[in-house]
């Protein structure tokens, strides 16, 4: 019987330095997680002002590559509309002579039959 109530002493110290030794644990797993809930926000707030800073540099660029452009484009946009008037009367010439095609060949294949 001795053995036995060693061996049940042996095994309720084991569970009793276990248990001890468990808060430790849990405050040092804690602390770890503080700290890298700590380094975790840290980084989002760097990351949001380098992406704030980032946001302010592309805008004022585009401002920039905006007003020197500007003009060059309005003249494009000139150039495209004056062309597209030249070009209308020759489209709708066009169109007149497929339509006129169009007529001639529905006539031939009238006769044909």
């Amino acid at each position: 019987m001795r053995i036995l109530d060693l061996e049940s002493q042996k095994g309720q110290d084991r569970f009793a330095s276990r248990v001890a030794e468990q808060p430790g644990e849990t405050n040092a797993r804690e602390t770890r997680e503080e700290g890298v809930t700590s380094l975790l926000h840290e980084t989002v707030q760097g990351t949001d002002k380098q992406s704030l800073h980032c946001d302010l540099r592309l805008d004022q660029e585009s401002v920039l590559l905006n007003e020197q452009y500007k003009p060059e484009s309005d003249n494009h946009e000139i150039s495209i509309n004056l062309m597209k008037q030249e070009l209308q009367p020759h489209q709708e010439a066009q169109q007149a002579r497929d339509g006129e095609i169009s007529e001639a060949t529905e006539v031939v294949e009238t006769l044909m039959r």
